[in-house]
Parts: structure tokens; sequence; C-alpha cells
């Protein structure tokens, strides 16, 4: 598990009958820095960030958990992989 911390100041996120009142954030990640050259570069602007790598970008997860007390209200759930949907039936 990614380290992740309660995110401020965020707005009720709603989703049919269920009310996300709070949103964790991952806070690390698990990256390396081996790919940074070393020694003398060129004159930087200090206004700018430069990213460089040799790696090829992966493909974006984007997930959202929904935990345990929030799906206590809901009396189904149904997976449908073929179609990528998943349908809460909740209160």
């Amino acid at each position: 598990m990614l380290p992740a911390s309660l995110a401020a100041d965020v707005e009720p996120l709603t989703i049919g009958a269920i009310t996300l009142n709070g949103l964790m954030v991952r806070t690390a990640d698990f990256g390396s820095a081996a790919g940074i050259p070393e020694g003398q570069q060129s004159d930087p602007d200090p206004d700018e960030i430069v990213v460089t790598g040799t790696k090829k970008m992966k493909k974006r997860e984007l997930r959202l958990e929904i935990g345990r007390d929030a799906l206590d209200r809901c009396s189904s759930i149904v997976f449908d992989k073929r179609v990528r949907t998943v349908t809460l039936s909740c209160r």
C-alpha cells in the first residue's frame, strides 16, 4: 500500500446514493532519481523545471476506491467485465 493522507478542504463527492466526505491522496511514490545526470549543467532558468528520463510512460491507472463504510447501504454490487461497468444498488 502506498502512503496516503486525507485531502484537506475537499467538497463531498456524491455518486448516486453514496456521498464520500473524505478523499485520500497519495503522498509518495516509489520512483528513482538514478537517471538524472550528475555534474555541471547549462545555466538553468530559475523559473523552469526540466524533467528527463529514459523510461517510457506507463499507462495511467485511474482508480476510485470506496470504503466499506460507504458501501454498507448497498444491497448489491454488479460487476460487468465485458462492458467495464460497476452497478451499485444503494438506499
